[in-house]
């Protein structure tokens, strides 16, 4: 969610959080982990180790710094052993990234409120594929190297919800991770078989949306305008002011657009609302086009000086910087795409 994207972006960079509470998948009387792949995700959460995230989030995860798996990361003989004994959850994992639907019962109807515990948990299993991808590759095993890269490009597919950008933003920081292992095993030597299967798996999410991130802007848009209904009467200002709406903004920013919508009645908070879906109307109308960059920017400029309202204004940083994302990560799944089809193949394992 816009409100929410800032905060978890500086979360994407240290470890892990601690596992959630799991939830159920929508709808999951009628249906089956064939249906929606987000039963094996479920499985697969309840199975992880502990001590194995963590030893991995220790490798993964430098204090401050970036969670990336460094070129030169080799598991130890206590992660190796403890990526070995993970094999049932890791084997869930694999499986799930090739079921097609994912859904993990996220009611867009709470705005704001909604929570979207999964994240972190996809965040951590696709370090445990990358990690295991390289114990694979260092024990000569290409082909079961490949079917964890692969994976990961279904992790970053199934995190996708087209509701909320944070979790198109982590779609991206997923793909791009899985970018950086097909890179390594490219330099490690890939089978015909392995680089097939990575291709076929990046062919199933490379669709004209990704990252679902146009999706993501439009969705989130409906899902802020639909929440803010319940803003009516006199009051509705100062009730808008207190809201989750402002867990994502900046103590500034939000304090100023607290303090801006606290005299506000329901029917002004009704138009501050549509100002801001007209910003979202201006983004989506661009974002497509040859000079996208160049209107983003410029739509970005029109809400900081306040045309599109406060509210536009304390989101509009997230929704421009969204597109931004998508630009770069669109370009470096081009350029994996590239060395796969350029990678120097070896014969099977």
């Amino acid at each position: 969610m816009a409100w929410m994207v800032l905060s978890l972006l500086f979360g994407l960079l240290g470890p892990a959080a601690e596992p959630p509470a799991m939830g159920h998948p929508t709808g999951a009387q009628n249906q089956t982990p064939a249906d929606n792949a987000a039963f094996l995700y479920y499985q697969a959460w309840l199975m992880e180790s502990p001590e194995t995230m963590a030893r991995l989030t220790k490798g993964f995860c430098p204090p401050g710094g970036v969670c990336r798996l460094p070129e030169e990361w080799e598991p130890d003989n206590e992660v190796d052993g403890s990526l070995i004994a993970a094999h049932g959850a890791i084997g869930r994992l694999i499986k799930a990234a090739g079921i097609l639907s994912c859904d993990f019962g996220n009611d867009a109807s709470e705005g704001p409120d909604m929570r979207l515990p999964h994240l972190s948990r996809m965040r951590g299993s696709a370090q445990l594929l990358q990690a295991d991808a390289v114990r694979l590759t260092l024990a000569g095993d290409s082909n079961g190297a490949a079917e964890r890269v692969a994976a990961l490009y279904g992790l970053s597919r199934h995190t996708i919800d087209g509701n909320t950008c944070i979790a198109s933003l982590v779609s991206a920081g997923l793909g791009d991770r899985a970018n950086e292992s097909a890179a390594r095993l490219c330099a490690a030597g890939l089978t015909t078989e392995g680089r097939d299967m990575i291709l076929s798996a990046i062919g199933r999410c490379n669709g004209g949306d990704p990252f679902g991130c146009k999706r993501a802007v439009a969705g989130e848009k409906a899902m802020v305008m639909n929440w803010a209904k319940r803003f009516t009467g006199s009051d509705a200002g100062q009730r808008l002011g207190r809201s989750s709406l402002l867990e994502g903004m900046e103590a500034a920013a939000g304090a100023e657009f607290a303090a801006a919508v606290s005299a506000l009645d329901g029917e002004s908070v009704g138009l501050l609302v549509g100002r801001y879906g007209a910003m979202c109307d201006e983004l989506l109308d661009a974002w497509d086009e040859a000079d996208a960059s160049e209107r983003i920017k410029a739509i970005r400029a029109r809400a900081e000086r306040g045309e599109f309202g406060v509210m536009a204004r304390a989101l509009a940083p997230t929704l421009s910087s969204v597109f931004a994302t998508n630009r770069i990560a669109v370009e470096s799944r081009r350029d994996a795409i590239e060395k796969l089809k350029k990678a120097i193949l070896k014969q099977g394992d």
